[in-house]
């Protein structure tokens, strides 16, 4: 069998003499250059700059970050020190922290400082540092996932030209960078079924849209179960009407069951009673801003709201204050939401939009209380991604109002 026998690969190259092994590489770096050896995946900014190869080691696996910078930017390479089957199975994305900001090359955006450029990532410190308010540490972590696709598939890896020359029969010499090794393939999409109930989920299937049904399921005239967002519709089954009949003993095994999140290209897997809530917050899960129609992720709605819309006021809470004449955004671990609240000639309106996909399910209830402690309350009507409440003023005023509370109920 033939062995490979590397170069180091710290720069300027061939200034270390040292040559062995793949097993050999990490143990010389301990040794000999121990400032560029990165033991965790997660590392500083800083660590970055200038030019240089660095080595990582992470999960019993040895990488090579390749790091140089250009102007204001810095540029990021990982290579995989090893085979190209094992480079097939490693998929990784970059967040930069800086303070309570935090930053990925999953999506781009005009004011987002880390982006793709092919298989580089180039870091704006320009960028970071408007977004992030002067913080002091700035973070990278590179979070590496294991893909379980078949080997088969062809995946999208790049290798450069490789650069050998033959020692003797039984010897090359390869050099670790950057002619040897492989890029890390970029995300792909992928749910190993292994790890869900794949023979029960067929018994959660909504009888008229057919998608996994998680809490609150309901029955037809006939017993066939239905999802919420085919409440409205007739049974898919039998043509029956749809009633509020809940099936608890099906809710129940479905909050048991593992489900894999609903968007493609994600591959996580988790029971049904938290699987919505993390689809609500899913790196590919799109968001819509409602006031300038730039498109986010949900860990990325904070620094928009603050950047570019920082007139807007932000809640965390699904119970919340909602006077009339108010605009705010509640972003919340359920999802984010837009509120306004406006008084007209002859009537008084609340709003609540979603800004994500309209699969996702609320109930919005207002409750106004009077001068005299009593209350009432109202469920916003949901149409599309908006709920609204219409009230003529004569009747608003005659509750003699002094406070409005909004509370969000994720029906999930």
């Amino acid at each position: 069998m033939q062995k490979f026998v590397y170069l180091c690969p710290v720069l300027p190259l061939g200034s270390c003499p040292w040559e062995g092994t793949r097993e050999e590489v990490l143990p010389h770096f301990k040794h000999t250059h121990p400032d560029l050896l990165i033991e965790s995946n997660v590392f500083r900014l800083d660590d970055l700059a200038g030019e240089k190869n660095q080595l990582m080691s992470y999960s019993e696996e040895v990488f090579l970050i390749q790091s140089s910078s250009v102007s204001s930017k810095i540029e990021l390479t990982l290579r995989y020190l090893g085979s190209q089957v094992n480079a097939h199975t490693f998929n990784y994305y970059v967040v930069v922290q800086a303070g309570k900001y935090a930053f990925n090359n999953l999506y781009s955006d005009s004011y987002n400082p880390v982006r793709n450029n092919g298989p580089i990532i180039e870091i704006d410190m320009d960028i970071l540092k408007m977004t992030s308010r002067g913080a002091q540490e700035v973070t990278c972590t590179l979070n590496l996932e294991i893909s379980l696709k078949n080997l088969s598939r062809e995946l999208s890896l790049k290798r450069s030209k490789r650069l050998a020359v033959s020692r003797n029969s039984s010897f090359t010499l390869q050099q670790i960078c950057p002619e040897e090794s492989y890029f890390v393939g970029e995300n792909i999409d992928f749910v190993d079924k292994r790890y869900t109930d794949s023979d029960k989920l067929s018994l959660i299937k909504c009888s008229t849209c057919s998608d996994n049904m998680t809490s609150p399921i309901y029955m037809c005239d006939s017993g066939h179960s239905v999802c919420y967002q085919c409440k409205l519709k007739t049974c898919g089954v039998c043509g029956n009407s749809i009633h509020d009949f809940r099936n608890t003993d099906l809710e129940e095994e479905s909050r048991r069951m593992r489900h894999p999140c609903r968007y493609n290209l994600c591959s996580t897997v988790l029971e049904g009673r938290i699987i919505r809530e993390h689809e609500v917050q899913c790196k590919y899960t799109g968001y819509k801003c409602f006031v300038c129609c730039k498109k986010f992720v949900y860990s990325d709605a904070e620094v928009h709201f603050k950047m570019v819309h920082p007139s807007l006021r932000l809640c965390k809470d699904m119970i919340v204050q909602f006077p009339l004449d108010s605009h705010f955004v509640i972003i919340s671990k359920s999802g984010i939401f837009e509120c306004l609240s406006e008084k007209q000639i002859t009537i008084t309106q609340w709003t609540v939009r979603f800004c994500g996909s309209s699969q996702f399910f609320y109930e919005c209830q207002l409750t106004i209380k009077g001068k005299k402690g009593h209350e009432r309350k109202y469920v916003l009507r949901r149409k599309g991604n908006d709920h609204k409440l219409t009230l003529n003023f004569s009747e608003y005023k005659s509750l003699k109002p002094v406070m409005a509370t909004l509370q969000i109920h994720a029906l999930f």
